[in-house]
């Protein structure tokens, strides 16, 4: 499958911001910049929690989320250590997080949020 965008340069990108210490305002900033450019119409967030927690990175994405008040969907495939946990919080975020079960899920949910 082909997609219209560097998805694998996306997904390294927004992973190191995971990794830093300030990783929420780093989020932060990784969306300001992804929102800035009226080009974006869907972000993608795909993480495979083996050193970082899914529970952890869900907290972050829905922090970084409401700080910059995303106006563009979010889809968020998270997948290992505390998947579950991190599901719940983006569910109960009260935002609209677009959540997926396996990359091919998100990238197809991706293209179909940014057709709208």
């Amino acid at each position: 499958m082909s997609y219209p965008f560097e998805l694998e340069s996306l997904v390294k990108d927004l992973f190191q911001f995971f990794l830093h210490p300030d990783y929420v305002e780093q989020v932060v900033e990784a969306f300001k910049i992804l929102t800035s450019d009226d080009k974006v119409k869907a972000i993608l967030v795909n993480i495979f929690g083996g050193i970082m927690k899914c529970d952890v990175i869900a907290s972050g994405i829905v922090n970084a989320a409401k700080q910059v008040a995303v106006k563009v969907p979010v889809v968020v495939r998270l997948e290992r250590t505390n998947v579950d946990q991190g599901k719940r919080i983006l569910k109960e975020s009260g935002m609209t997080l677009i959540t997926a079960e396996d990359l091919d899920d998100a990238a197809k949910k991706a293209v179909k949020a940014a057709s709208k």
